[in-house]
């Protein structure tokens, strides 16, 4: 998996040709991440499991879209609330994009402070 944070503390966002996980090509779903709703992500994700939906919101991350990642998880907890602290457990440290408002999280690295990204090429 490649990096999105350098070691002087800039966050690397990848273009959509690129998988960071190399979980994921053009064919095999990356611009349906890129593409679909998060909830539309959630339903579609779901009975592939935990592999894959981390594998997703690495990816959502990795391509600068914190506000899609966040409203993923929150549309797993929202459709499937009978597992919710699991699906919490799996995303441990990201607390806060499941208990906070989709719309206080940059929806692109446009939205970010341009000072602490670095947009790979």
């Amino acid at each position: 998996m490649k990096s999105i944070i350098s070691t002087e503390g800039r966050t690397f966002i990848y273009p959509w040709t690129e998988s960071v996980t190399e979980d994921w090509s053009p064919e095999s779903g990356l611009y349906e991440l890129r593409d679909l709703e998060p909830g539309e992500l959630a339903e579609w994700l779901w009975v592939p499991g935990a592999y894959v939906q981390i594998s997703a919101f690495r990816e959502l991350l990795a391509h600068g879209n914190i506000r899609k990642a966040a409203g993923f998880l929150q549309s797993l907890v929202a459709q499937h609330p009978e597992v919710e602290e699991q699906i919490r457990v799996q995303y441990k440290g990201f607390e806060m994009l499941f208990d906070n408002p989709v719309e206080n999280f940059p929806g692109s690295f446009s939205d970010m402070d341009r000072s602490k990204i670095e947009v790979i090429q």
